[in-house]
């Protein structure tokens, strides 16, 4: 079968709130928390800030969006394709306020969601790039950078920087499966947070690149 030809639901189990400690606690034992302290030390962290757990299938395609933390991504079953960006590509990807909602089950079609707008009303930033299918037209400075794209495997483990642009997408185990495990460290508000803030700050003033 095909899997990216399924129909009807997307189903991707994640909560990005050290979710793996809080919801999947009786699975702590199958792993082994010392493999990452050479993390801890070399970010001088006593332990992670939070640790989530992934499971996911071939449909389940983030899209492209940055976090705040030093992830250590490592992955037990399947693979997870990263489709990467520095953060001084932030130019190129037309992030911008969306206003914040909701997927909510259908109440006419079990198979289908509404997207729902949360109350109170509020806005989130987003990505509305396709990194891996990028449309020139909509996105005109998308031709100015150039992904990376790593496949983790199982068994292997990605550091993944902090304020890095990435889009994350899967690819299922002979038995339908993929599962990860990551571990979030808190970043540094240093030099590099100071530069990507003055990226930030620069880009409104960068309408000029459009036309060249």
């Amino acid at each position: 079968e095909d899997s990216k030809k399924r129909k009807g639901p997307v189903y991707y189990a994640q909560h990005q709130n050290n979710s793996f400690k809080e919801e999947f606690g009786a699975l702590w034992g199958d792993i082994d928390p010392q493999s990452i302290e050479f993390a801890a030390k070399a970010f001088g962290q006593e332990e992670p800030e939070a640790v989530n757990f992934w499971m996911g299938e071939n449909r389940s395609v983030s899209s492209m969006h940055k976090d705040h933390y030093e992830n250590m991504y490592g992955v037990i079953a399947g693979e997870k394709i990263f489709t990467l960006l520095p953060p001084t590509d932030r130019f190129a990807l037309y992030e911008k306020p969306y206003t914040k909602a909701t997927y909510v089950r259908s109440s006419s079609d079990p198979e289908k969601f509404d997207i729902v707008e949360d109350e109170p009303s509020s806005e989130v930033p987003w990505i509305s790039v396709d990194p891996d299918h990028p449309d020139y037209k909509k996105f005109p400075l998308f031709h100015r950078v150039r992904p990376i794209q790593v496949i983790v495997r199982a068994g292997e483990l990605l550091y993944l920087p902090a304020l890095y642009f990435h889009q994350v997408s899967q690819k299922e185990d002979e038995e339908g499966k993929v599962i990860a495990v990551n571990f979030w460290f808190d970043m540094s508000y240093d030099i590099r947070f100071n530069y990507f803030t003055f990226v930030n700050e620069l880009i409104p003033k960068m309408d000029f690149l459009e036309t060249r």
